[in-house]
């Protein structure tokens, strides 16, 4: 993928995209084609491009060394990962750095709370919880929810220990002379009557499935089939039979692995 950022005369922002599956020569020397198509249009629409913000992020381990140019024959710096709308894509689309720099936000939010508001009532601290904590932990999950059960647990400690610092789950310790929590995390959320941030992003997976079957968002590539009692299937379109490991590696943990085992799984009438 290749990012340009440009400018018109009157400051008004333009962001361009390019997307192409290059797996050889021609294929590379075709999006370098597109690229200066854009650049001979942005000239004589009398715009400026600022090829100090031209990202390049190549997918997958690289076949064979690939150089883009910009209009002024500078090389497009190709990058291990770049942020789109708020997203940090890695060249291996592990989504890794995106879920630390999630956790890292959720913590900050958090601290901020508890050192802001003294009071820890539950109302106090479940308004903190679902209005800032939550939702820096929630932003586009259905691109990059994970399935590895140690980026799960680091996602989930957030709410668990924003959840411990409530004033109804502590009690004080004559030992340690402070008070602590004593109440495991399962029976908090109970208690609070909210999900666990694994549910909530499973959650939004099959809300977004529904939100396809119904035509309120472009499909991406699932398959929708119906069957009796009404009974509504997905499932990825992807074959990826004769793909390299990184790529079946990478669809396991992607939306398409996920989503039809969610939807699938609930009951026979939700497509009604």
């Amino acid at each position: 993928m290749i990012d340009i950022n440009g400018y018109r005369t009157h400051s008004a922002w333009i962001l361009c995209r390019f997307w192409k599956n290059v797996f050889n020569v021609p294929s590379q020397d075709q999006l370098q084609r597109d690229l200066n198509t854009v650049y001979g249009w942005a000239k004589q629409n009398n715009m400026c491009f600022n090829e100090e913000k031209f990202e390049r992020i190549q997918y997958g381990p690289p076949n064979f060394e690939t150089k883009y140019q910009t209009a002024n024959g500078g090389e497009i710096t190709c990058k291990p990962s770049i942020k789109d709308l708020g997203v940090t894509f890695e060249n291996n689309l592990s989504f890794q750095s995106h879920i630390n720099n999630t956790i890292a936000k959720g913590n900050k939010i958090g601290g901020w709370c508890l050192r802001t508001f003294k009071k820890r009532t539950t109302e106090v601290m479940l308004t903190l919880l679902k209005q800032l904590v939550v939702p820096q932990l929630e932003y586009a999950s259905v691109i990059w929810s994970p399935t590895d059960q140690r980026s799960i647990n680091k996602l989930e400690s957030v709410q668990r220990m924003f959840t411990s610092k409530f004033s109804c789950f502590l009690t004080y310790d004559e030992v340690q002379q402070r008070p602590i929590c004593t109440i495991d995390y399962q029976e908090r959320i109970r208690s609070l009557k909210i999900y666990s941030l694994k549910r909530r992003r499973e959650r939004y997976i099959i809300i977004y499935t529904y939100k396809i079957i119904i035509g309120l968002v472009n499909n991406p590539g699932i398959n929708i089939t119906y069957s009796a009692w009404t009974k509504i299937h997905v499932k990825s379109k992807m074959s990826l039979a004769t793909s390299p490991a990184w790529a079946k590696r990478v669809r396991a943990s992607s939306f398409f692995v996920q989503d039809p085992r969610l939807y699938n799984s609930i009951s026979p009438t939700s497509g009604t």
